[in-house]
């Protein structure tokens, strides 16, 4: 784990950037009164849709879910329109 304090972040953010987007781990940064963590884009757009995804897992019927893929590339749907549902 590494952590830096701000001097030494700002003195090689360009690098630290480069390093946290390669690395896909985090790099902490202690502030006088916080504390961060700088991370990949790609790491957070991934965090953030396991976080969704887990958000409505109560919703979804895993099974269900593979089942109905399955059929989809299978060809076994009916399309229906939205206004079919209305």
């Amino acid at each position: 784990m590494k952590i830096l304090n701000v001097s030494e972040t700002r003195q090689n953010l360009s690098n630290l950037i480069n390093e946290a987007a390669e690395s896909h781990k985090p790099i902490y940064i202690k502030g006088k009164n916080n504390s961060v963590a700088l991370i990949s884009h790609e790491k957070l757009e991934k965090l953030e849709e396991a976080a969704y995804l887990y958000s409505i897992s109560k919703y979804i019927n895993i099974g269900n879910l593979d089942k109905s893929i399955e059929e989809y590339a299978q060809g076994k749907v009916i399309k229906k329109s939205l206004e079919e549902f209305k």
